[in-house]
């Protein structure tokens, strides 16, 4: 039974960061998992950034914060 299943335990849940590169079906793999009604799925989470490569400095820890804040659902 569902309900008994420790997987589907909502009062922990599980999270998941997949890192893709371009043109690798990531945006279809998202939207498949986005049709299950207990996944909430973010688009490209940190496009806000641009597209260029981000390693240290203010970018890098505003990039990893708001990782951070979906992560924990803020």
């Amino acid at each position: 039974m569902a309900g008994d299943d420790p997987f589907w335990n909502t009062t922990h849940p599980k999270r998941l960061l997949i890192v893709t590169s371009w043109r690798s079906g990531s945006t279809f793999l998202g939207t498949i998992l986005a049709h299950h009604p207990a996944v909430f799925y973010h688009y490209e989470p940190l496009m806000y950034v641009g597209t260029h490569q981000i390693r240290t400095g203010e970018q890098a820890a505003i990039a990893v914060q708001h990782l951070r804040n979906i992560f924990h659902c803020k």
